[in-house]
């Protein structure tokens, strides 16, 4: 159900969108004459209408996959984000280049511009053929991050060793999957694709760390799938909420669950048996709260729960949709602690996010004395926009040392 404040955030992002639209115009016309053109201009407007209402449309009416394919909208929806992500790609660029501007005029020899007008006439050149180049650059990096970044998905493997492990599980191969939020971007054809790179790792078993459905029109294929992955793997598939679960009908996902191969795990374990040695895998909810302080509260609560009856000292898998259950996993001295949720930014700079985001773990693996924690950066996205932060299927290989 749509609340007040989604309205209010979707107007708020309106107007933003509409203010940098303006400024970049603004900006392309003074450098650009050819923007001052009455067609181009209209041209302009007409397409930054079109695709500022084709976005508004996908977020306020969330029309199904079905209906994007049949009727030809995923294609001009990806070309809206297109246009707007390049919108995004000219503002940031427009300080960059006064910033040049501003430090080759500062720089500038006052005698030679006296004495002769080359220098001059060369700064304006570069300067105009750099502003010349900024649309281009600015679809560049749309098409990028909207077109190449959607599809592309790489398999990151990890060779972890603990102490603790049991002979018997050393080898243990763990895949997981997280954020997939199958529907408009990431369809069942995207997910047998998935499916089978996961089966070319042969891993034991395959964690879903939430998010896994958006679009609960495909919930029955995207299980019928998920069991035939299944059958592939030799402990099964187990899977714990996320928060866009809570935004659909979770009966109805639960329901679903129930009647598959797939092993819900609900602030509860499921034992794994190697002869006498077990495994436990622990799975806690999505911790909805207020604020930080009730949010830790209800991790305390989740973890404590999933955690009665386990003995103390088992090798223990933590899944979890939110990464500050990283610090639960430290502090509960939980070996391996996967995580999901922030996408990692979907922009990143050297393996990090781009800009700041409010997680204290954000991206990659994080690790405390014998025990690890990572934070996937999940195999798909809600908006379809990856640069620098490839969608990822994560793979670990477990060993034990003495």
């Amino acid at each position: 159900m749509r609340t007040i404040s989604f309205y209010s955030l979707v107007a708020l992002i309106s107007c933003l969108y509409l203010v940098i639209s303006w400024v970049d115009y603004r900006f392309l016309c003074r450098k650009m004459s050819i923007f001052s053109n009455r067609f181009v201009r209209t041209g302009y407007w007409m397409l930054t209408s079109v695709t500022f209402c084709l976005i508004v449309y996908y977020w306020v009416i969330e029309p199904s996959a079905n209906f994007m394919y049949v009727h030809g909208f995923y294609l001009a929806l990806y070309i809206a984000f297109n246009w707007c992500f390049s919108q995004l790609a000219i503002i940031l660029t427009i300080p960059f280049f006064y910033g040049c501007q501003y430090f080759m005029q500062l720089f500038a020899q006052p005698a030679e511009q006296a004495a002769d007008n080359t220098p001059e006439m060369s700064r304006r050149i570069f300067l105009r053929k750099m502003a010349s180049i900024t649309p281009v650059f600015a679809f560049g990096v749309g098409t990028q991050g909207v077109f190449i970044g959607d599809t592309e998905i790489v398999v990151r493997r990890h060779q972890l060793t603990f102490s603790g492990l049991p002979a018997a599980w050393n080898g243990l191969k763990l895949a997981q999957l997280s954020d997939t939020h199958i529907g408009p971007f990431f369809n069942l054809d995207k997910l047998d694709y998935v499916a089978g790179m996961i089966r070319r790792e042969k891993p034991d078993l395959l964690a879903i760390t939430g998010d896994l459905i958006d679009d609960l029109d495909m919930l029955d294929e995207t299980f019928a799938r998920l069991e035939q992955l299944s059958l592939d793997l030799r402990h099964g598939i187990y899977y714990c909420w996320g928060n866009h679960e809570h935004y659909k009908n979770m009966g109805k996902i639960r329901e679903r669950i129930a009647k598959s191969t797939v092993t819900l795990i609900e602030n509860t374990h499921y034992r794994l048996m190697a002869g006498e040695q077990p495994v436990y895998i622990v799975g806690v909810d999505y911790p909805w709260a207020n604020n930080a302080a009730e949010r830790k509260e209800k991790r305390r609560q989740y973890i404590a729960a999933a955690h009665r009856g386990i003995p103390h000292g088992s090798f223990t898998i933590l899944l979890a949709h939110h990464p500050d259950f990283i610090d639960d996993g430290f502090q509960r001295n939980i070996s391996l602690t996967l995580t999901g949720h922030t996408h990692g930014g979907q922009i990143g700079i050297f393996e990090k996010p781009a800009y700041p985001l409010p997680f204290a773990y954000t991206r990659g693996m994080y690790r405390q004395k014998d025990n690890y924690g990572y934070v996937s950066v999940g195999a798909g996205h809600c908006l379809p926009f990856r640069l620098g932060c490839p969608a990822e299927i994560a793979v670990f290989h477990l060993g034990s040392f003495t």
